[in-house]
């Protein structure tokens, strides 16, 4: 299950990366705060699987490579946090110089 949702993020990802970062249109960067938050949710989804893992008495990982999932995890939702903000920044950007023109 992990394995599945961090392939769709992964292919997210790639989207973002395909499309043309142009502020041409603010189609554009609608698309991205969509694909932004389809990727915060699959990351919060993988890190509640990681969590829940030991629930029953079962242990799916040992507690190191848990660990270690979750370091990860935590730092992708960082990264996209930080992409976010980032597109913030540049719509922010585009429109105040649409404005001033």
């Amino acid at each position: 299950m992990i394995n599945d949702e961090l392939a769709r993020i992964e292919g997210l990802c790639l989207d973002i990366m395909r499309t043309n970062l142009n502020f041409t249109y603010l189609s554009y960067f609608e698309c991205w705060k969509v694909v932004l938050r389809r990727i915060k949710r699959h990351i919060r989804f993988c890190s509640k699987i990681v969590k829940l893992s030991n629930e029953g008495g079962y242990e799916a990982f040992p507690a190191n490579f848990k660990k270690l999932i979750s370091k990860h995890l935590e730092l992708e939702l960082k990264i996209a946090d930080n992409v976010d903000n980032y597109l913030n920044k540049l719509f922010i950007e585009f429109t105040e110089s649409e404005n001033a023109s």
